[in-house]
């Protein structure tokens, strides 16, 4: 995996290694509890299912993210309703 995910030139798309999902799943399941849980695992599965157009799953981790990464809940909020945009377009 020496791909840079993302948009833009040079930049792979977050669904197109599938070892990415693999490996944010097995982070998170050694996770003893949700506040231990690696936000970076979490986010980098939101923009895997994004990248499908996933929106309820994508939805979902950005949830997960407003009670595990507080700081940023405002901006998490903000991706869900984002992403809520999207799905009624």
């Amino acid at each position: 995996m020496s791909a840079w995910f993302g948009e833009g030139e040079g930049r792979a798309a977050w669904d197109t290694e599938p070892d990415v999902e693999a490996l944010c799943n097995e982070v998170l399941s050694l996770a003893p509890n949700e506040e231990s849980m690696c936000r970076f695992a979490i986010e980098a599965l939101a923009q895997v299912h994004e990248a499908r157009s996933e929106v309820k799953q994508a939805q979902e981790q950005y949830r997960l993210l407003q009670k595990v990464d507080q700081i940023r809940s405002k901006y998490w909020e903000w991706k869900v309703a984002l992403l809520d945009g999207k799905s009624a377009a």
